[in-house]
């Protein structure tokens, strides 16, 4: 392998719709390539879908000294297509991540790659390429190495200030608005269904400034970067150090026009709730809450230490900050489900939907056998029949267990009737008018300008035609709305048209049409005079064509200029 140094490090996952975890990339990906380039290497990240990362690494062949990938629950099949795919190509293969921690010799061999590397890998890659590219072709296995003969030590580090941070330039990926960064490794809880509360006993915090200069850092190499999403599951885990960081960012915002988005604990708004409106001013405009399900004894066996009425709560706290979107998962087909579990899990929702509308951006999955849980090791203490452990038959999309009152296929129906049920309700208050102006208005500008997409703009607001050229005029165009210009002299003041005659609904009264057919051009002087309307009569026209998204406003005398 003389003269090849390029390692890429890839995380890949088979196909799935809509390919979400694309846009969050890896972050671990982008860390380790920073820390392989310190080492004198050439190093690159790659994010994508099976398919793709063939063809990747193909068109790069002649080039590569050795291929990482990012192995989790979900992806080690993949990866083992992957391998086999190159099994006589001249680079080395290696495996890292979450599921090196319980893959055994056996595993080893049947990915058909020269190492798996346990644990943190800022020491043990570069280590294990560097004796590689000296020219030493087979060292002695490191301890955290998986063999074919021995299983590796998992090697956690304590503090990472020494090692270089994610470079968001080292991405083969198109570069986008989002970054990820994370403030912490590991995790104290220990909820029944996660992977990492089962396995990471040790949590590992950042200070407060590391992660800042991290975060500035990476703005200042970047400067397409808009949307800052925190990774870890533990970022509000300790009040003090979150004060500190939120008052990071608001420094940082000052300079640069950032958003963000966090995971948080619905335990920790009732101990903290003012920490809500505080995150909310620092820039959040997007945090998940762990849901799970709308049944308090179901959340217990999962190991929350919550209730549902802890997540209306922080719902409630959320709704009066402020908050664009707060998103929460509930697992349909985990502990003890039944009809009667799904029924008040529906419910819950329902009446939580109606309470906030436009908030809540709701999600599903199925249980997973994930190794290290307890809801994967003891299944029987939560009803659960597990159908396919190795997780072969399924791309989230269908259920791999039974519970001991539904059969897969009904647990299968009963998401389908879950999610269309939040549809329905979702479009239901959108035709009602239920959703708060404003709230519809900060959805579409954090897509606009941030490229935040939640449900509400995907399922209802897009639908919308004229919703959407509205808020486009406005938001991207540089339009005015009519509070922006209602004191300003009606001959300074130009009313614009932004849906066609098609998009105008029938019930829209007579005035208001005859004044839309003449208002192209015409300042509200101009338009008053012709009507022969009174300033007051012509304003009431104005805001009620702007409640029916049908104009907008432009300065007269600042379009001049």
């Amino acid at each position: 392998m003389s003269g090849r140094r390029l390692v890429l490090l890839i995380y890949t996952q088979r196909w799935i719709p809509g390919r979400p975890f694309e846009l969050v990339g890896s972050l671990g990906g982008l860390t380790l390539a920073a820390t392989l380039r310190s080492r004198g290497f050439v190093a690159q990240s790659y994010t994508g879908i099976t398919v793709d990362v063939v063809r990747t690494i193909r068109e790069r062949i002649s080039e590569l000294f050795a291929v990482c990938f990012y192995c989790d629950f979900d992806n080690q099949n993949a990866i083992a297509s992957i391998s086999r795919v190159f099994r006589d190509a001249p680079f080395y293969k290696l495996v890292g991540g979450p599921q090196t921690l319980h893959m055994s010799p056996e595993d080893f061999s049947e990915l058909n790659v020269d190492a798996v590397l346990c644990g943190d890998g800022e020491e043990t890659l570069p280590a294990w390429l560097e004796a590689r590219a000296n020219g030493n072709v087979a060292p002695a296995p490191l301890p955290q190495e998986t063999t074919a003969q021995k299983k590796g030590d998992f090697e956690l580090l304590r503090s990472f200030g020494k090692y270089p941070v994610a470079d968001d330039r080292l991405s083969l990926n198109a570069p986008g608005l989002l970054f990820s960064v994370i403030t912490a490794r590991g995790c104290p809880h220990r909820c029944a269904f996660c992977f990492e509360g089962g396995n990471s006993k040790v949590l590992r915090q950042r200070s407060p400034a590391e992660v800042l200069d991290e975060i500035e850092l990476r703005l200042e190499r970047s400067r397409h970067l808009k949307y800052l999403f925190f990774a870890d599951d533990t970022f509000t885990f300790d009040m003090r150090r979150l004060e500190a960081i939120l008052q990071g960012l608001v420094r940082l915002r000052k300079k640069r026009d950032f958003v963000w988005f966090c995971e948080g604990h619905a335990s920790f708004f009732r101990r903290y709730p003012e920490a809500m409106a505080d995150m909310v001013k620092a820039g959040m405009v997007r945090m998940q809450i762990g849901m799970e399900s709308g049944n308090d004894r179901v959340l217990e066996l999962y190991g929350k230490h919550i209730r549902a009425e802890d997540i209306r709560y922080t719902a409630r706290l959320a709704w009066e900050a402020g908050l664009p979107q707060l998103c929460g998962n509930f697992i349909i087909g985990g502990a003890w489900e039944s009809h009667e579990t799904l029924d008040q899990t529906r419910s819950f929702v329902q009446a939580l939907l109606r309470e906030f509308p436009g908030l809540l951006d709701l999600s599903t999955t199925f249980p997973m056998p994930l190794p290290g849980t307890r809801l994967s090791e003891q299944p029987e203490d939560y009803g659960i029949i597990w159908l396919d452990r190795e997780f072969v038959t399924s791309l989230e999309d269908v259920p791999v267990n039974r519970t001991k009152a539904l059969r897969a296929e009904e647990i299968c129906s009963a998401r389908s009737a879950f999610l269309g049920m939040v549809l329905r309700e979702m479009r239901a208050l959108a035709a009602d008018g239920r959703i708060p102006r404003e709230r519809v208005r900060r959805s579409l500008e954090l897509t606009f300008r941030y490229g935040i997409v939640d449900s509400w703009c995907d399922a209802v607001y897009q639908r919308d035609a004229r919703l959407m050229a509205y808020y486009r005029a406005i938001l991207v165009d540089g339009f005015l709305e009519w509070s922006r210009v209602c004191d300003q002299r009606p001959e300074e003041v130009t009313p614009v048209r932004v849906v066609p005659w098609e998009k105008v609904n029938s019930d829209t009264p007579e005035a208001l049409i005859r004044l839309l057919a003449a208002a192209d051009g015409r300042t509200l002087a101009e338009l008053r005079d012709a009507f022969g309307l009174s300033w007051d009569a012509l304003r009431s026209l104005m805001r009620e064509a702007e409640e029916r998204c049908l104009l907008v406003f432009w300065k007269t005398a600042f379009r001049q200029v």
